[in-house]
């Protein structure tokens, strides 16, 4: 498989096209200017069209005034000024170019242009240096080499094409846009959603919750038990009975079987006199 000569073999008038879209001797429809058909390339340069937030919920473009300025260690989406179209029997690489990566710090994501392809291709671009960088409408991005395919086969066409707004349509209009054109997904995707969060839940009810309740009534009694540990023990109401009534019945035996002091004092004092 060897690249195909780009210069001589395109043609900007579309009936042309057409007409030997099968052909071997097919031909590519642009509406590139001369110095940017190369020999063995179609080279793409910055278009009008933006956007720095693009994804299926914003894919809108917006209008590049003169030129774009991307954020350091940032990225858009960018249109190219070419449109283009690829016959069946043609299939297209496009390729950074190195004076863009070079002198700006600005790479170019790599694409395929499948054949059947029409309309303005779109490009991420990154910034990989930390200061903003300016590009200007018409400056060069990148090339597109073509290769011959092995079978020609009729397809579906592709088709891109895009208007461009003068100014950023709000986030929430534009996933209403989203949504209004994706009927179909959107609603299949909340079925299966609203599905699983039903056996979720029943799966909480029926196995998670009554597991729940026993660990927490553990707990519980496992808590109680700790702070009965904490609290020292009180002695029983018998026990305080006999420690009251102790106490007395040793006193009033005392008092019954000895002698008090001062009536041992007396009876000293009498003997002495009697002698």
């Amino acid at each position: 498989m060897s690249v195909k000569i780009v210069d001589g073999r395109t043609t900007s008038e579309e009936q042309i096209f057409y007409k030997s879209e099968t052909s071997p001797n097919s031909l590519i429809f642009t509406d590139a200017d001369s110095k940017n058909i190369e020999k063995f390339s179609l080279e793409v340069s910055l278009g009008e069209g933006w956007n720095e937030n693009y994804s299926p919920f914003s894919n809108n473009l917006y209008k590049i005034i003169n030129e774009i300025t991307v954020r350091p260690r940032g990225s858009i989406v960018v249109q190219v000024k070419e449109s283009i179209k690829v016959p069946f029997n043609r299939y297209g690489i496009l390729l950074p170019t190195g004076s863009m990566f070079q002198t700006k710090g600005i790479m170019v994501a790599p694409a395929k242009v499948e054949p059947a392809f029409e309309g303005k291709l779109k490009l991420r671009l990154f910034n990989t240096t930390n200061s903003s960088v300016k590009i200007n409408i018409g400056e060069k991005l990148a090339s597109i080499v073509f290769f011959d395919t092995e079978l020609t086969e009729r397809r579906n066409k592709i088709t891109r094409s895009e208007q461009l707004s003068e100014k950023k349509i709000p986030w929430h209009k534009a996933r209403i846009q989203w949504l209004q054109s994706n009927k179909a997904l959107w609603v299949s995707g909340s079925i299966s959603a609203s599905a699983a969060l039903l056996v979720c839940l029943f799966n909480y009810i029926l196995v998670a919750r009554p597991n729940t309740i026993n660990v927490e009534e553990k707990l519980r009694q496992a808590n109680e038990a700790l702070e009965a540990a904490k609290k020292p023990a009180q002695p029983s109401v018998k026990e305080n009975q006999k420690n009251e009534n102790r106490p007395e019945r040793a006193v009033e035996a005392s008092e019954l079987s000895a002698p008090s002091n001062v009536q041992k004092s007396n009876a000293t004092a009498s003997s002495n006199k009697i002698q």
